[in-house]
């Protein structure tokens, strides 16, 4: 038997706890889901979509104007 997970990033804030990123999971190949957990425990499921069929190659999370985004290169 094997067993996987989707990686664990923390994605740093400054001035506050980091938040947590897990994922991104693949959901065929338009479509990316990440959920974000808070300091709190808060859960938060994103979904990101792609324009045509794509390949993931590489992915970054990052904070822009505050707000939590994923970066990917395909």
């Amino acid at each position: 038997m094997r067993l996987s997970s989707l990686p664990v990033t923390a994605i740093t804030r400054p001035g506050q706890a980091p938040l947590q990123a897990i994922g991104p999971e693949e959901n065929g190949k338009l479509r990316l889901r990440t959920i974000l957990l808070g300091p709190d425990g808060q859960k938060t499921e994103s979904w990101g979509r792609f324009a045509g069929r794509e390949k993931v190659e590489g992915f970054r999370y990052a904070m822009l104007d505050g707000r939590p985004v994923l970066i990917v290169t395909t």
